[in-house]
């Protein structure tokens, strides 16, 4: 049976999640580009950020200490919380999508299987005492179906969200190393 005749069996309901499990591709394809593209190697972050590509977050806060550094300590308190603050949001950008739908799916999936159970048990109820259990039977396995497109929608989402935002955490903490490894070498001269 052909991965198309399956979604088709599921009803509606599939063709919803496999809308889904499409968005949740292209946010995490999204997101995989925008980390490669603004990856760096930890280690030179303590040689003050020279060898950082330009586009990473350590290296941006960096840039934004230097321009900060000589304002007074509350608008320079001010100018790296906003630039942090922006830095994050703009990693986190799209994931709250991929959480919805790592929520949604495995419902979704459920309300299909349940429709599907009712369709089935009707069936049965039309058909009086002449019940065919491979009518039955064929009803029950098409209803599970949705269950499963929902968890296989909703499983990657999960994965993928769990490491972007373990991606997230440590670049959150190179900059606020970058900025102390700063302050500790002005602090010295």
């Amino acid at each position: 049976m052909s991965l198309f005749s399956l979604i088709q069996k599921g009803g509606v309901i599939n063709y919803v999640l496999v809308a889904l499990l499409f968005l949740a591709s292209v946010i995490v394809l999204e997101r995989i580009l925008f980390f490669i593209i603004t990856s760096y190697n930890r280690k030179h972050i303590t040689m003050e950020g020279t060898q950082l590509n330009k586009r990473s977050q350590a290296k941006q806060i960096m840039n934004q200490y230097h321009i900060s550094k000589y304002l007074p300590q509350k608008q320079y308190n001010a100018s790296l919380d906003k630039a942090n603050a922006l830095l994050i949001d703009k990693m986190e950008q799209g994931l709250w999508i991929l959480s919805c739908i790592m929520t949604i799916a495995p419902s979704l999936g459920l309300l299909g299987t349940v429709t599907g159970l009712i369709k089935a048990f009707q069936q049965m109820a039309n058909a009086g005492a002449s019940v065919d259990i491979g009518q039955l039977s064929g009803g029950i396995w098409e209803a599970m179906l949705t269950t499963a497109f929902g968890l296989v929608v909703a499983i990657p989402s999960l994965v993928c969200l769990r490491i972007f935002k373990k991606i997230i955490t440590d670049r959150t903490l190179d900059m606020q190393i970058a900025i102390l490894t700063l302050e500790e070498s002005n602090a010295t001269e």
